[in-house]
């Protein structure tokens, strides 16, 4: 008999399976349990262990783990929105612009 799988694991599964990095914001839009800070360190661990055997896997895990970071990271980002400035600056770093100017 199988034990039922957490709903960690069943995240780490379906981070597994993404296809690509950019698959880690779906996935963690839609599973609570993804969102976890230490989510990415665990990725990083498991990338690790399989870097000899699979390192193809091992790059896609790490990538996959540096997106789930950034997904923080723009949460973060968002929430520390206080006024227009701090808006424009989080616009400016998402578009990669030194200024907006009117058109």
């Amino acid at each position: 008999m199988t034990e039922p799988i957490s709903s960690r694991q069943q995240v780490l599964n379906q981070l597994w399976d993404a296809p690509g990095p950019g698959d880690a914001w779906v996935i963690l839009e839609r599973e609570g349990a993804g969102r976890a800070e230490d989510i990415a360190a665990e990725l990083r661990r498991e990338a690790e262990a399989v870097a000899i055997a699979n390192p193809s896997l091992s790059k896609r895990l790490s990538q996959i783990a540096d997106e789930v970071d950034e997904v923080h990271d723009s949460v973060d980002r968002f929430a520390a929105i206080q006024n227009l400035t701090d808006l424009v600056a989080l616009y400016r770093r998402y578009h990669n612009i030194a200024g907006i100017h009117a058109a």
